[in-house]
């Protein structure tokens, strides 16, 4: 009995201290998350019980498991950012105009660490978790940060799950149906953002970068909600050849920086220029011999 015993502290511990390496190595990474994890050990299975942040970091840390142990592993893991699994301490508002909402915690407030900005002051927002006067927050594009709580009016009590679950979102592998005589808006929310200068993370006409000129187009003309990150946008919609270009496409792009524009016609390309410091509009052939083509999605589908 005394051996078996010693097995399984001797198990436990060893699947506990691989938690807890994840754990300090996200924070280290981050400055903080959302990573408590408790095993239960079952005869036949491990049994994994509690929240983590992303479902990145479940997965990784399953496959640190089932490297190391025989026993199947069953997941009873809730992950914070997804919303279905309704682990959000309250809900808020912003109170003010393009709140920063930052990747790190604590925020550095250097140029790199800004995230998005909240722009829409009626978008619900999820509040994850707090620490030190600081909130980490999910946004309606679904967003991660961490944003200032003196700023935000916060609501308790009331489910903003059906707000969330309404929304219009462009996802992979599916186009939404933008009827023929709204297109134009889509250029009439650009031509909005001509002239504003670049700021990486920028969601707002004080300073926007190139992911966020594409999102707010979209969200300003069909009420469309694409990821705030180019490389989350680059999922979303079918891929299209550059041949087969038309208006409304996503040209994602290689600089010194992933890149993405919008495309309008071979003589008309916007985007949030980090090179010429605001958003522009210059022909497809310009835009080629600064940037290296990647991809070409399409997000919309013309209806009658």
């Amino acid at each position: 009995m005394n051996c078996l015993n010693s097995d399984y502290i001797s198990f436990m511990e060893t699947i506990q201290a691989m938690i807890n390496q994840l754990r300090t190595d996200i924070i280290t990474t981050y400055g903080y998350t959302i990573f408590e994890v408790t095993p239960f050990l079952h005869p036949d299975r491990l049994q994994l019980r509690g929240t983590v942040l992303l479902e990145s970091q479940k997965r990784q840390l399953f496959q640190a498991l089932e490297s190391k142990i025989t026993l199947p592993v069953e997941d009873q893991l809730r992950v914070a950012a997804n919303p279905a699994d309704r682990t959000e301490i309250g809900w808020g508002f912003s109170t003010v105009p393009a709140l920063p909402v930052f990747r790190y915690f604590p925020p550095s407030r250097s140029k790199r660490d800004l995230n998005t900005q909240i722009v829409y002051p009626t978008d619900p927002i999820r509040i994850l978790a707090e620490a030190e006067g600081w909130l980490l927050v999910q946004l309606l594009d679904r967003t991660l940060g961490w944003i200032k709580s003196t700023p935000v009016n916060r609501v308790l009590g009331d489910d903003f799950h059906p707000v969330w679950e309404a929304v219009i979102r462009a996802k992979p592998d599916r186009l939404v149906p933008v009827k023929r005589d709204q297109i134009c808006k889509l250029k009439q929310a650009a031509s909005q953002f001509l002239g504003v200068k670049y700021l990486w993370g920028g969601a707002s006409f004080a300073g926007i970068d190139c992911s966020g000129f594409v999102q707010r187009a979209f969200r300003e003309a069909w009420e469309i909600i694409l990821p705030k990150n180019s490389w989350d946008q680059r999922r979303c919609g079918v891929s299209v050849p550059l041949e087969h270009a038309q208006a409304g496409d996503l040209l994602f792009l290689m600089g010194e920086y992933h890149h993405v524009a919008l495309f309008f016609s071979e003589d008309e390309v916007m985007h949030a220029s980090l090179n010429r410091k605001n958003v522009v509009t210059e022909p497809l052939e310009t835009v080629l011999k600064s940037y290296q083509f990647e991809a070409l999605r399409r997000i919309i589908k013309v209806t009658p």
